[in-house]
């Protein structure tokens, strides 16, 4: 009874605090961006204005944020600190969980064991697993391929629910373990027969991660260490932080709904591969200085950092963005027919966008520690200005 007596005061408590909390001035953030807009100050200064109306108007710990151009980092732009109310700033070696975008990474690294001839992608994604594997577990997995899996369309459903989350949607409890993505696995309905839609799935990227090992010998973070953060020198890049890494820059996650509520970072055990990865603006627009040229030499088919030769749409072809391998890919303006290739994050707080547009060389990374609708809102400001620029000089 008491314990019901104080969930109701919490819940009436947060519903009192969320309705009569001061909401963004859109309106006058507007007219702030148009004043700015109309200046003569440089890209530079204009994105890094508009990163402070947003976190001003919002209320936000710390966002980093990193602009590529033609080859290079031309600046990267930050704001607020590693923890609320300590002096530590957030700078681009800050280390922040990426949560989605770590499908990229896993993207990167099943390419990279299909070019060194460790896993067929076109396989069965039962024939990875071990032979005393629960029979229902088999012939669930014996119908789709890994491939299947990365696409989106093997028709498994979008969360494990074997991972437990802390109350009003905090941290995961525990470490999601290979019994639990067994389990899931044995007791999961597919949502469709695979290869007849696309849907998101979490649990999907787990297996994945679970087949690379098995294939590879190797566990996904040796993985991830040997084929993504030693082969392109990304220093903060991994699933474990070493102690130095904690104190020093490892920012604090902040509820996006109530901001001022820290919430532990996450170990998502075998979903990593969809959800866990760590790194910083410098290490992520490190990585996207060689995707991008990657994608300027397209014919390269042999290069792991081409995710999106394999795609499927998401919904009817040639009219909806497609999905490659841990990356989406789609028309930011089809006016200018300006493809936009990347992935996006949001889990626990923590919040990330990784972007660029091949046409025009310039790319996007933003990190924040608390997520929300305004984080959107505002890459798709800075994307407005980086493309304008763009667009303008390759006239």
């Amino acid at each position: 009874m008491k314990f019901t007596i104080s969930i109701l005061l919490i819940s009436a408590a947060s519903f009192f605090f969320f309705n009569n909390k001061e909401q963004p001035n859109i309106a006058a953030l507007d007219v702030t961006l148009s004043d700015i807009s109309s200046s003569e100050k440089s890209k530079t200064d204009l994105i890094q204005n508009i990163i402070d109306a947003y976190v001003t108007d919002n209320d936000i710990p710390a966002v980093v944020v990193g602009l590529v151009e033609k080859g290079e980092v031309k600046s990267i732009l930050s704001t607020g600190f590693l923890e609320r109310n300590k002096p530590q700033q957030a700078e681009g070696n800050s280390i922040f969980q990426i949560a989605s975008l770590s499908k990229t990474f896993t993207g990167i690294i099943a390419r990279s064991l299909e070019e060194d001839g460790i896993i067929n992608l076109d396989a069965k994604a039962a024939s990875f697993f071990p032979k005393n594997t629960s029979p229902i577990i088999l012939e669930k997995l014996q119908s789709i391929s890994v491939k299947d899996l990365l696409l989106h369309q093997a028709g498994l459903p979008r969360d494990a629910k074997n991972l437990k989350r802390k109350m009003f949607g905090g941290s995961v409890i525990g470490t999601y373990s290979e019994a639990d993505l067994f389990d899931d696995l044995k007791k999961m309905q597919f949502e469709f027969e695979s290869r007849t839609q696309w849907s998101y799935s979490n649990l999907g990227y787990s297996c994945v991660g679970y087949i690379m090992e098995q294939a590879s010998g190797k566990s996904f973070e040796e993985l991830l260490k040997k084929y993504v953060s030693n082969k392109f020198g990304l220093k903060n890049t991994s699933i474990h932080l070493n102690e130095k890494q904690q104190q020093e820059q490892l920012a604090t996650a902040y509820r996006p709904e109530w901001n001022t509520m820290s919430i532990q970072s996450s170990d998502f055990g075998k979903q990593n591969p969809a959800s866990g990865i760590y790194s910083s603006v410098e290490d992520l627009t490190q990585l996207m200085i060689f995707q991008m040229e990657a994608y300027t030499n397209i014919e390269a088919t042999n290069n792991p950092l081409l995710l999106t030769q394999e795609k499927r749409p998401l919904g009817e072809a040639g009219k909806s963005p497609n999905y490659g391998y841990g990356f989406f890919e789609f028309l930011k303006n089809k006016n200018l027919n300006t493809l936009h290739l990347g992935h996006n994050g949001d889990f626990d707080g923590f919040a990330s966008c990784y972007v660029f547009f091949p046409n025009l060389d310039v790319g996007l990374v933003m990190l924040t520690t608390s997520g929300g609708k305004w984080f959107w809102e505002m890459e798709q400001r800075i994307h407005d200005v980086m493309m304008k620029d763009a667009s303008h000089e390759k006239k």
